[in-house]
């Protein structure tokens, strides 16, 4: 059975649907165009006017919708079955019949009810629908609008219409997509350059007055809760005893180093052993010895210290060190001496070599007696310049070797010690008249510098030399001396007898064995060599000297 819908109910399956007065249905949504090419702008659409509704014609006189007799139909009522509904249609509806006056033509008068049925198999109150021969239903009858196969079926009081089909709209013209007009290139921007910036003149200095210090505010005082005020002058509360105030801190005792804590210390330092190797055990030894001993002589108030005014103390025996930290700082002291130490010690082993190599060549001996092309001994001092300033004895006078030993000196220099040693030493013997170490001429050298110290570089003034120090220098002339001493000696009057003494005057010069008169004793030993050799006194000179030297 069919359901009473509205003309627009979304069942109806009418592929054009329309209003029910004629009104063209809205066109579906346009879909937009999803190419990037935006279309040329379109001409404006004309404006559309809507198909001319077709005219009412006249109502009939009498009323009823229908024709003469009333109802529009035969029978009245407005429907076939004389005015009565049809099975199955609902009675008394609200425009179930047309208001009077009809004009009973078919498609004339306003439709009052529409009933939507299913196709020729549907019945409308019992009776089957069938469609008549071209699809039409005359007056009195039920209307069938064209081949839809959901037809409807519009009643009308009396008689009955076909709704003439929705017009179509017009189809839009084709949508052209024609390329937008070339646009002409833009221009080139003009770059204007802004001019350029001026420095900016200096600030003026504004000299503000100091503010004032800020007012101080006194906080107020916030006293205790006096329930809290009681409590502490209760009687039976039992107060704290006070702590006794804590000792004062002892400062630590003070660090005394002697002689033999020293050494220990030193010989804890890694450099030391490299020293040992460079030197040997002995000469390092001493070394210390002479460190513990100069620096003992330099300290100020009892203690050592680095950049403090120092003066000489003769007396002490031991250093005085407030902490651990100033004994590192006396050790750290020594180990730069060790490496400066380290940095000459090489340098003379290797000039002593090359000297020996000449020595042992014959070569020293040449150079003293060559004679240039004028007749001249270049390197040979003349007999007028060995003049002493100091009184000699007057067996030693005549003695060239002796005169050159003194002649340097100043007037009033003691040389009694010369005098007694040369003596002793100057008599014809066949072995080496020096010894095989330093123990022939270091009691010299303490006879006539009775003031002076027996050790040197282990001071401030160590990085300023260009030579070792005298343990180190006393180290490398008695390697030389017990070289010479295990050779065997020339022929008392051969000249070989010039080789040796040079390479000893050179070797003493060199090493700075002594704190200071090395060339005096250089001077010394070269004399006794050649007297006791036997062979005619030839000085060298004093460039010669410094040649030999190295300094």
């Amino acid at each position: 059975m069919g359901k009473f819908r509205g003309p627009n109910s979304p069942n109806v399956a009418d592929p054009t649907p329309a209003h029910f007065d004629g009104r063209p249905a809205k066109p579906p949504p346009k879909v937009p165009d999803p190419s990037p090419v935006p279309d040329p702008p379109k001409a404006p659409d004309p404006p559309k006017v809507p198909p001319p509704k077709p005219p009412r014609p006249a109502k009939p006189p009498g009323g009823g919708g229908g024709p003469p007799g009333g109802g529009g139909l035969p029978g009245g009522g407005g429907l076939p079955d004389g005015g009565a509904p049809r099975p199955g249609l609902p009675s008394g509806a609200e425009g179930d019949v047309l208001p009077s006056g009809g004009s009973g033509e078919a498609g004339s008068g306003p439709v009052s009810l529409v009933v939507e049925v299913e196709p020729a198999s549907s019945a409308i109150g019992g009776a089957p629908v069938a469609r008549p021969p071209g699809g039409q239903w005359t007056m009195g009858q039920m209307i069938v609008g064209g081949p839809n196969p959901a037809p409807r079926i519009i009643y009308v009081g009396g008689y009955s219409r076909t709704r003439p089909p929705p017009a179509q709209p017009e189809p839009a013209p084709p949508t052209v997509s024609r390329p937008p007009p070339a646009q002409p290139e833009p221009a080139a921007p003009t770059v204007t350059r802004p001019p350029p910036a001026q420095p900016e003149p200096a600030a003026p200095t504004v000299t503000r007055p100091a503010e004032p210090p800020p007012p101080v505010v006194q906080q107020p005082v916030r006293r205790r809760p006096l329930l809290k005020r009681v409590f502490d002058l209760w009687p039976f509360r039992p107060r704290p005893r006070p702590r006794p105030p804590a000792p004062p801190e002892q400062p630590a005792p003070p660090i005394t180093i002697d002689m033999n804590d020293f050494k220990q210390r030193i010989l804890e330092q890694p450099i030391f052993r490299t020293y040992v190797d460079a030197i040997g055990l002995a000469g390092a030894m001493q070394a210390v010895e002479d460190m513990f001993n100069e620096n003992l002589h330099f300290i100020s108030n009892g203690k050592w210290g680095s950049g403090k005014a120092r003066q000489k103390v003769p007396e002490a025996t031991e250093y005085t060190f407030a902490n651990e930290k100033e004994v590192n700082t006396f050790l750290g002291a020594m180990n730069t001496y060790l490496d400066i130490e380290l940095i000459w010690i090489p340098k003379s082993k290797q000039y002593l070599s090359e000297l020996r190599g000449k020595f042992l060549a014959g070569e020293l001996g040449e150079q003293l007696n060559h004679v240039d092309e004028h007749g001249n001994r270049p390197n040979m001092k003349p007999d007028a310049e060995l003049v002493a300033d100091v009184a000699v004895p007057e067996d030693l006078r005549d003695k060239k070797s002796f005169m050159y030993v003194v002649a340097s000196m100043k007037e009033g220099t003691d040389i009694s010690a010369y005098v007694e040693n040369f003596r002793r030493l100057t008599a014809p013997a066949g072995a080496f008249p020096l010894g095989a170490n330093d123990q022939v001429l270091r009691p010299i050298w303490s006879a006539a510098n009775p003031d002076l110290c027996p050790w040197r570089g282990w001071n401030g003034n160590a990085a300023q030399n260009k030579f070792a120090s005298s343990a180190a220098g006393t180290q490398l002339l008695n390697d030389v001396f017990a070289e010479l001493s295990a050779m065997k000696m020339p022929e008392r009057g051969d000249k070989e007898w010039y080789d040796v003494a040079l390479y000893a005057f050179g070797a003493i010069a060199h090493t700075q064995a002594f704190t200071d008169g090395n060339k005096r004793m250089a001077r010394f030993a070269y004399a006794v060599i050649l007297e006791s050799g036997g062979v005619e006194f030839r000085a060298p000179t004093d460039k010669f000297g410094s040649v030999l030297a190295h300094m």
